[in-house]
């Protein structure tokens, strides 16, 4: 199924039952998805528009954003989202059981996490990026950042960070309950870290 949709359009989309949908969206749309049930939505979203997406049960979401977009999206039980984003974009994620997100970001964006129960990130950042991650109960968080960015971490109960930093970047930890911090700082670097309660820190 492929749609292509102009100006200012809304679409409102249920895809029940192993269905593949394929989206075109140009200038001011907004898109409102729910799928159950081994389905897979790849979209291609151009020119301010608004994406919030709904996935439950075996769900693949594909996106590619370029130029002011917002991505709102709510994942529960074993799902992948790869999104790749450039220029000003924002992405808001919760995901919930088992979860894994793969993201590059390029280019004054910023990433806002909140991630539950056992999950991974693996994020990939350029060039003056901004992370804000909230991980409660077991995840674990591997950060490759390079030139001019910021990682702000609140970690709860049994979590482990691996961050790789190069160049003039930001770390700001504040750790509770049984956490691991790995750092490798290398060339004018800051870290600042609260640690309390049976914690270690290898830098």
């Amino acid at each position: 199924m492929g749609k292509q949709l102009p100006h200012q359009q809304t679409v409102d989309i249920q895809l029940p039952h192993q269905q593949t949908k394929d989206i075109h969206l140009q200038h001011q749309q907004t898109v409102d998805i729910q799928l159950q049930l081994q389905q897979t939505v790849d979209i291609q979203l151009l020119h301010q528009q608004t994406m919030d997406i709904q996935l439950q049960h075996q769900q693949t979401v594909d996106i590619q954003l370029q130029h002011q977009q917002t991505v709102d999206i709510q994942l529960q039980h074993q799902q992948t989202v790869d999104i790749q984003l450039q220029h000003q974009q924002t992405v808001d994620i919760q995901l919930l059981h088992q979860q894994t997100m793969d993201i590059q970001l390029l280019h004054q964006q910023t990433k806002n996490i909140q991630l539950p129960h056992q999950q991974t990130v693996d994020i990939q950042l350029q060039h003056q990026q901004t992370v804000d991650i909230q991980l409660p109960h077991q995840p674990t968080v591997v950060i490759q950042l390079s030139h001019q960015q910021t990682v702000d971490k609140q970690l709860a109960h049994q979590q482990t960070v691996d961050i790789q930093l190069q160049l003039l970047q930001t770390v700001n930890i504040q750790l509770q309950h049984q956490q691991t911090v790995d750092i490798q700082l290398t060339h004018q670097q800051r870290m600042g870290i609260q640690l309390q309660h049976q914690q270690t820190m290898d830098i």
